[in-house]
């Protein structure tokens, strides 16, 4: 009874070659984790914005006049700008129209502007301000 048995076992070529396609995927996953983080810190600093701007509109249309500190006035705009005290990476752009829209309701249209540092508009919204 002399029975042989055939064992089969994985090749040397068989083991790199699965260890190569796994690390071919794994390189390729890799890769997707670096732009996710750019992606969250975008949406973080856009959400971050749209909720500056707000708030600031809700300021400026409290105020009831237009204040006299405003950078410079041209094309029929005063302009304001600022710098976020909380918020140092905005730059806050403040445009509002020197001719009311209204005769009877003395409303001027305010359009409120958050930039980041290197100049890209992350957000910006409108409304009007009415002034005594």
């Amino acid at each position: 009874m002399n029975a042989v048995r055939k064992e089969h076992g994985m090749t040397l070529i068989e083991v790199l070659a699965a260890m190569t396609i796994l690390a071919i995927i794994l390189l390729s996953l890799m890769n997707i984790f670096p732009q996710m983080g750019m992606m969250n810190k975008h949406n973080d600093d856009k959400t971050q914005a749209v909720n500056l701007a707000k708030q600031y509109l809700n300021v400026w249309k409290s105020k009831k006049q237009i204040p006299s500190n405003y950078i410079e006035k041209k094309e029929g705009f005063y302009f304001y700008e600022e710098t976020d005290p909380e918020h140092r990476d905005f730059v806050v752009i403040i445009k509002i129209k020197a001719t009311p829209d209204s005769t009877t309701v003395n409303s001027h249209q305010i359009h409120i502007q958050i930039q980041n540092k290197s100049g890209t508009v992350l957000s910006e919204t409108y409304g009007y301000l009415i002034a005594k």
